[in-house]
């Protein structure tokens, strides 16, 4: 999966969408719909996210909001780091 991740950061940090007390991971299944999240991103902060890949297993948070090619964005779990 794509994700947006902060550049020049000493660990691999990524761009979080923050609901309440929920913390949500961007996936992208598109490469563009990736850049042109990372493009409305730049807008409100202070930098222009990177766009890269990442391995879901090695993410840790409880859901993603996932771009799908088709389609709107949609919530979808992520496994759990300690199954």
């Amino acid at each position: 999966a794509f994700c947006l991740k902060v550049p020049d950061s000493p660990t691999e940090e990524l761009v979080i969408h923050r609901e309440g007390n929920e913390d949500y991971v961007f996936l992208f299944e598109s490469l563009d719909d990736a850049y042109d999240c990372a493009a409305q991103a730049a807008q409100v902060l202070p930098f222009w996210p990177q766009v890269g890949s990442v391995l879901l297993s090695t993410l840790n948070f409880s859901t993603a909001r996932f771009k799908p090619a088709d389609g709107e964005h949609i919530d979808i779990p992520l496994p759990s780091r300690n199954d």
